[in-house]
């Protein structure tokens, strides 16, 4: 069996569930099935274009929303989803940061869990498509981050947000940027180090 199948179901049986989630079920049988070679044989735009296809072919349909929208910030392109139930002003908003180990992902290939989000939550998801590694060493995916949030802050009130309700979030290497996000902002409000860059929008 595949290395990733067996974490994959060894996981589900260490956090006690008794099934996977239909996505992650779908992904790990499409895996074992494909037998195809580890990412790490590929060049680094050939593992991300694979990568990005089959995370395309492994979401669940899309679930409609009340708007979407893409904007940039700076050289940040950033993808918004507004909830169905969210209000057009002063809604809580979300800016959720892709996983893919610093190296695969954009707002596209999670764009099922941000909808989904948007719509469970009532509020704005934004998703910035923040530069990734070897291209772009850290920290510049970090600092892409970092200047959509202050960007999310500084025109709140225009994009129809709450900017006492902006949270971060994210999954894998995407809730390592958000916890870090989370400790500069702290850092900042306190009066000590800067957040993010001194980049103005």
């Amino acid at each position: 069996m595949p290395a990733g199948g067996f974490a994959g179901r060894r996981c589900a049986e260490v956090a006690g569930m008794s099934k996977l989630d239909p996505s992650a079920a779908t992904f790990l049988k499409r895996a074992e099935a494909a037998r195809l070679p580890s990412l790490v044989e590929f060049s680094a735009a050939a593992a991300r274009k694979r990568f990005h296809d089959g995370f395309a072919l492994d979401q669940a349909p899309l679930q409609p929303v009340a708007e979407i929208e893409e904007i940039r910030c700076g050289t940040v392109r950033l993808k918004c989803w507004r909830g169905i139930s969210a209000p057009v002003a002063g809604a809580p908003s979300l800016m959720y940061l892709h996983g893919g180990g610093w190296l695969f992902g954009s707002p596209e290939t999670h764009e099922e869990i941000c909808r989904r989000i948007a719509n469970l939550a009532g509020a704005v998801v934004a998703a910035p498509d923040y530069r990734l590694a070897p291209e772009a060493p850290f920290p510049s995916g970090l600092e892409d981050c970092a200047d959509a949030l202050r960007y999310l802050h500084r025109n709140a009130s225009r994009l129809g947000l709450d900017p006492r309700r902006i949270a971060v979030g994210g999954d894998s290497s995407g809730g390592n940027l958000a916890a870090v996000l989370a400790l500069m902002a702290r850092c900042e409000l306190s009066g000590g180090c800067p957040f993010g860059s001194d980049r103005e929008d």
